[in-house]
């Protein structure tokens, strides 16, 4: 598929999720992350990472997310679904959650992406991983 089929289904996407806004300073669901390739070629170069250095997030500097206005579809689903796992920590309240028809449309639409795109996964250090246990 085209670069600009792959970026008018991810727009059509991100429309379809609910704005959220993280609270000032929040970082408790900022982890590894993977993008499809589309968004990862968003990404300003000067941004733009290849590497995490540890299991956070390597776009989170000082609590806050460097990419915010890029991030992906999964950190755009945080708090917006009803989703347990997926709700924020702080009680921070979308303009309205997902139904669980509209969650089954986005992920749809999202696979439909993945299929199309292809995945972007930094590279990790497997040492980070021996630390951690």
């Amino acid at each position: 598929m085209t670069f600009e089929y792959q970026l008018n289904l991810l727009n059509h996407i991100r429309r379809m999720i609910p704005d959220f806004k993280c609270v000032k300073g929040c970082s408790e669901c900022c982890g590894p992350v993977v993008f499809t390739n589309i968004e990862w070629q968003l990404i300003p170069d000067e941004l733009r990472k290849t590497k995490m250095t540890g299991l956070d997030c390597p776009y989170l500097e000082n609590n806050r997310c460097t990419i915010y206005e890029y991030r992906p579809i999964v950190c755009r689903l945080f708090g917006v679904t009803g989703n347990k796992l997926m709700r924020c920590p702080h009680g921070g309240k979308p303009q309205r959650v997902l139904t669980q028809s509209e969650e089954q449309g986005v992920m749809e639409k999202y696979h439909d992406l993945c299929r199309y795109s292809g995945m972007h996964v930094l590279d990790l250090d497997i040492n980070i991983l021996k630390e951690t246990k």
